[in-house]
């Protein structure tokens, strides 16, 4: 028999602390996962949802919080509000998914400036703002996240 609840470090390697949580999720369905984060931003929350979490506790948060965490995880409840998932991708801009689609379509930065007929600058500030909402690290990361969350346009391709 697994553990009832475990508490997975996403404070250090995040991308460590996400396998690490899949592997158990795979394993032992029914044990309730919570990641340790560093704050309840979009990002932590938005990264814990990913990885199979039923909730993020802080390490600013009281004793009872945690204890209450661990409870709730335990019975199998969902401890993050769908709102708290939401919110990131209701925040981004007609500007920055426009962004995020030609950045989809392979376009580099400065191609997005000409099709937009922006500065380059601007372009790296809509890339750098996507990627703090979606908690990204990398234009990669920035595209895989977005497409989990059918945040890019699903347009018809030409064939070629």
């Amino acid at each position: 028999q697994g553990a009832d609840v475990v508490i997975i470090d996403f404070r250090i390697d995040v991308l460590t602390a996400a396998e690490i949580a899949s592997a158990i999720g795979r394993s032992s369905p029914k044990t309730g996962i919570i990641a340790l984060a560093r704050d309840h931003g979009d990002g932590a929350m938005l990264r814990a949802v990913e990885a199979g979490a039923s909730g993020v506790i802080c390490e600013s948060d009281g004793f009872a919080s945690v204890v209450s965490s661990v409870r709730a995880a335990a019975q199998g409840l969902t401890l993050i509000p769908p709102a708290a998932i939401a919110d990131p991708t209701r925040r981004i801009t007609p500007r920055e998914a426009e962004t995020l689609d030609l950045l989809a379509d392979g376009l580099t930065s400065r191609q997005i400036a000409e099709t937009l007929g922006v500065s380059y600058v601007t372009v790296r500030t809509h890339i750098r703002n996507l990627a703090s909402k979606l908690a990204a690290h990398s234009k990669t990361e920035l595209l895989a996240r977005a497409y989990k969350l059918d945040l890019i346009a699903q347009r018809s391709r030409p064939a070629g």
